[in-house]
This record gives C-alpha cells, structure tokens and sequence, in this order.
C-alpha cells in the first residue's frame, strides 16, 4: 500500500518512457508541484495519500505518520524520521 498519491514506480516508467507526470502527483526539490518526471526521480518527492492541501492532503499526512509509528517507533526503533540513512 502507497501512503502517496501514486506508487514511485508510476512516475519512474513516465520518466523511462519520456512523458510529464499529471500535476498534483509530486512537487520539486523547492517543494513546488511539477510535471517533469526527471525532477521527481533525482531530486522530488510525491504528494501523500491525498494529494496537496487544495485536495485535503492533511489525511494522507495522518496515514504516512501513523505508519511510520506502528512500523518503526513502537517497535523500539532508535533511529526514526528525516535523519535516517538511506
């Protein structure tokens, strides 16, 4: 299950295949929405389950934070959030 608007791998093939993405599925590295799938791959991130705030996104922010707890914090994980090497 995606807790993003569309799986990574949606907007890998649009980068393979050379086609923009939709707008609304994922923003650039300065955070604002884009259609270039080649932004997204190297340096972007997809929108949550929800999409942006015009969409009610704040749920799919919930979903992505509640996930995060039940599969790293509660566990006992020590190194949690942004500062996790990938």
């Amino acid at each position: 299950m995606a807790t993003t608007v569309v799986p990574v791998g949606k907007v890998e093939v649009m980068h393979r295949i050379g086609q923009r993405i939709p707008a609304g599925w994922a923003v650039d590295r300065s955070g604002r929405d884009t259609t270039d799938p080649a932004e997204v791959v190297q340096h972007g991130a997809l929108h949550p389950l929800g999409g942006g705030e015009e969409t009610a996104g704040y749920k799919g922010y919930g979903l992505g934070m509640l996930v995060e707890l039940l599969s790293a914090v509660l566990p006992g994980c020590a190194d949690v959030g942004p500062a996790v090497q990938p």
